[in-house]
């Protein structure tokens, strides 16, 4: 399965995530600029005074060593040698 996906120039890739703690972001996700630089995107719902939903955001700079996608699928389908039966 690939899972690899590119943000294009432009646009913005959200995702809900599982909260590791209380503080912890709500959703995360990839903005791409119209140069092609990327951001590392940290979301938090939250509530207004008047009792609407909003999202507080976190734009960061994109180092490589960064996933992209907070919860990357092959992270959860390695396999090592404990786990093979011959």
């Amino acid at each position: 399965m690939n899972n690899t996906f590119e943000v294009r120039p432009g646009n913005m890739v959200i995702f809900e995530v599982k909260k590791k703690s209380e503080k912890a972001p709500d959703f995360q996700g990839t903005f791409c600029d119209d140069n092609g630089n990327k951001f590392k995107i940290s979301g938090w719902s939250k509530r207004t005074r008047l009792g609407n939903t909003m999202i507080s955001c976190k734009v960061q700079t994109f180092t490589p060593d960064q996933k992209i996608y907070p919860q990357d699928v092959s992270d959860r389908y390695k396999n090592t040698d404990d786990e093979v039966p011959f």
